[in-house]
C-alpha cells in the first residue's frame, strides 16, 4: 500500500485449466477422526477450499493438502485449525453489537486447539528428522496454513511472520528460486507450494510499502521484448493455458517490484538520492531531481522502459491466447449452462486487471504529480467494468450468501488503487461502492478501504463539488450534470500518499495519515523565472470509524 511520503479457454481447454473441485471420496475420510474433527474436515473441502484457490486456482489445496494430511499429523491439525477459524469468519458480524454466538465461539476455541496442537507436533518433528526435502516441504505446508489463519483471524504480524519463515526456507533450501539464478521459470514449473508464496510475497509488498518482494522476478534476458511480429499479433510468448499466463505475469509483477523498490545503481553517487529507492523519487521536490545529473536519471527511465515493454510482451500473448478460446471475454451476462465458461471469464478478467494495475503503477513511478494518473482513465475504465463483471458472477454463486473471502489478490486492492488515483468522479465512485461489497481478499478488507476511498475521494472534491453524498445504494451512480464530468481537480487539491494503522477491526477503527503538496514556495520561485520549484509536505490524519457496519452485499 502507498504510503505517505517521507522527505520522507473454451471448452477445448485442458483439464490444467480448469478449476479443480474437492474431491469427494478421498482416503484420509478413512482416518479416526473424532466426530468434531469429521465435521470441520468436511467443512475444508466443501467451503474452506474454494475460498484457498482462487479464481486462477491449481491443485495445491484441493489435492496436495488433502493428500499430505493423511501421513502428516502436523499438517493435519493445521488444516482443521484452518478450517475452524474459517467457519468462524463466515459465522462472525463484523460491526456488529451481538455477543459471539455459541457456534462461533466453539468454532474459535477448536482452531486456536488445533494450532496448538500442530505447532507442538511440528516442532518435536523437526527436533528429531533430518531436514530433508520432504521435511521442508512439510514445513512449507504448514507455514502456507497458518499464514491464512492468521489472516482469518486478523492478525497479520503473525500471518507475516509466517510468510517471511516460509520464504527464508525457499530462498536457502532451494537457492533456484532466487531471481539472479538463470532457471527461475525451470525451478517454480512443477512447484505449486513456491508458487503460492510467490503471490503472496507480492500481495504483502504491495500491503506494506517498505518491504521488498523477495522470492522470484524473471530475468529479462529470458523474456522476448515486443517486436514487429508481436505488434502484428504474432507474440513470441506462447500461452498454453491459463495458469501459465498466471504465472508468467506474476513473475513479471515481481521483477518490477524489485525495480520500484530497490535503489537505481545510476544515483548510488548522489549524495541526496543514492539510497531512496526508486518508487521515492516521485515525492523528492523538483530541485533535487534537477540537481541530479540527467544521464544518471535517463538509466532509471530506460530500465522502466524494459518492464513496461516486458508487461506489453505479456499482454500480446493473452490476447492471442484469448482469440484461440472461445470462452467469452466480453461482460456479457452468463446463462446457468454457461457456468464452466462464465469461471473461465473471470479468470481472464482477474488477470487483465493485474496487468492495469500494474502497468498504471509502473509508468507513473517516477511521475511528481498525481496528474500523472490521468492519462491512464481508460486503464481504470476497464479496472472497474472486469470488476463489475467478476463480483455479478461471484453474486449468482452459491457462496453470494455469506461472507467473501479469499486469499489471493483479486479486485480489491485494483478498485482502491482506482478510487484514490482516478479523479474521474463516475468511475471513482463506481470503485469505491464496489469495494464495499467485495469482502476481503487475503490482508484487503473491501469495507475498511471503501470507507478510506469514499474520506479521501471527498477530500479532493470538497473544492470542486458543493457536496458529495455517499448514502447511495452500493450500484447506484451520483447524478451530475455532464459538464461536471469535465471538471478537473487541480494538482494542490490531490491527496498523495495514504498510509493506514488498524485500531480495532472488530469495532471498525483506523487511523488514516494522507499528504498533500504545499506548491507556495515553488509558486514563488517560478514566478522569478527560475523554472524549477521546491515544495514541502503537509500532513494529516483522521480517524474513521465504523467502516465495518455496512452492507456485506447488496440488496
Amino acid at each position: 500500500m502507498e504510503m505517505v511520503p517521507s522527505p520522507r479457454a473454451s471448452s477445448t481447454t485442458s483439464s490444467s485449466d480448469a478449476i479443480s473441485r474437492p474431491m469427494s471420496d478421498y482416503s484420509a475420510l478413512a482416518l479416526p477422526w473424532d466426530a468434531e474433527e469429521r465435521r470441520y474436515f468436511h467443512h475444508f473441502r466443501q467451503s474452506c477450499i474454494p475460498d484457498l484457490l482462487g479464481l486462477v486456482g491449481d491443485e495445491l489445496w484441493n489435492r496436495y493438502m488433502l493428500q499430505i494430511c493423511e501421513s502428516k499429523p502436523a499438517v493435519r491439525h493445521a488444516i482443521l485449525a484452518l478450517s475452524a477459524q474459517h467457519e468462524a469468519f463466515l459465522t462472525s458480524s463484523p460491526g456488529s453489537n451481538e455477543e459471539c454466538s455459541p457456534e462461533n465461539e466453539r468454532s474459535v476455541t477448536f482452531s486456536c486447539r488445533q494450532y496448538g496442537k500442530a505447532i507442538k507436533k511440528l516442532h518435536c518433528q523437526l527436533g528429531h528428522a533430518s531436514k530433508n526435502a520432504e521435511n521442508m516441504e512439510e514445513t512449507l505446508a504448514i507455514c502456507l496454513l497458518f499464514i491464512v489463519f492468521g489472516v482469518l483471524q486478523g492478525n497479520y504480524l503473525e500471518a507475516l511472520m509466517h510468510l517471511e519463515g516460509g520464504l527464508e526456507i525457499l530462498t536457502k533450501c532451494y537457492p533456484s528460486a532466487i531471481s539472479t539464478t538463470e532457471h527461475v521459470s525451470k525451478a517454480f514449473s512443477n512447484s505449486s507450494l513456491a508458487k503460492a508464496f510467490g503471490r503472496l510475497d507480492i500481495q504483502a509488498a504491495c500491503y506494506v510499502s517498505r518491504r521488498n518482494v523477495k522470492l522470484f522476478s524473471l530475468p529479462f534476458s529470458q523474456f522476448p521484448q515486443p517486436s514487429i511480429p508481436a505488434l502484428l499479433g504474432q507474440a513470441e510468448l506462447a500461452f498454453t493455458n491459463i495458469r501459465d499466463a498466471c504465472d508468467t505475469l506474476n513473475m513479471l509483477i515481481a521483477s518490477l517490484y524489485r525495480f520500484m523498490r530497490s535503489p537505481a545503481p545510476s544515483l548510488r553517487n548522489h549524495l541526496y538520492l543514492g539510497s531512496k529507492w526508486v518508487m521515492d523519487l516521485k515525492y523528492e521536490p523538483l530541485v533535487h531531481l534537477a540537481a541530479a545529473n540527467e544521464n544518471a536519471f535517463s538509466s532509471v527511465f530506460q530500465e522502466q522502459k524494459l518492464h513496461l515493454n516486458a508487461l506489453k510482451s505479456w499482454a500480446l500473448a493473452f490476447e492471442v491466447f484469448l482469440k484461440q478460446s472461445t470462452a467469452p471475454t466480453t461482460h456479457a451476462d452468463p446463462t446457468a449452462s454457461d457456468i464452466r465458461k462464465g469461471e473461465q471469464a473471470q479468470q481472464y478478467a482477474v488477470l487483465w486487471i493485474s496487468y492495469l494495475i500494474n502497468f498504471t503503477t509502473l509508468a507513473t513511478v517516477v511521475e511528481p504529480d498525481e496528474c500523472a494518473y490521468d492519462a491512464f482513465l481508460s486503464n481504470f475504465e476497464r479496472i472497474v467494468e472486469h470488476a463489475e463483471y467478476v463480483l455479478l458472477l461471484k453474486d449468482r454463486g452459491e457462496r453470494a450468501t455469506r461472507r467473501r473471502f479469499s486469499v489471493e489478490m483479486n479486485v480489491i486492492q485494483p478498485l482502491y488503487f482506482t478510487a484514490l488515483k482516478c479523479r474521474n468522479h463516475t468511475l471513482r465512485h463506481r470503485a469505491a461502492a464496489l469495494l464495499q461489497v467485495s469482502g476481503q481478499e487475503g490482508v484487503w478488507d473491501g469495507s475498511m478501504l471503501s470507507a478510506i476511498a469514499k474520506y479521501i475521494i471527498e477530500i479532493e472534491e470538497s473544492e470542486m463539488y458543493a457536496e458529495v453524498s455517499f448514502n447511495s445504494a452500493p450500484n447506484t451512480e451520483l447524478a451530475l450534470e455532464p459538464d461536471n464530468q469535465k471538471l478537473v481537480i487541480p494538482e494542490s487539491a490531490r491527496v498523495h500518499g495514504v498510509a493506514l494503522e488498524v485500531l480495532d477491526r472488530v469495532k471498525g477503527k483506523v487511523c488514516i495519515e494522507f499528504s498533500k503538496r504545499n506548491f507556495a514556495s515553488a509558486e514563488e520561485l517560478i514566478n522569478q523565472g527560475k523554472g524549477f520549484g521546491t515544495y514541502h509536505w503537509v500532513f494529516h490524519k483522521k480517524l474513521l470509524e465504523g467502516w465495518n457496519a455496512s452492507p456485506l452485499l447488496p440488496e
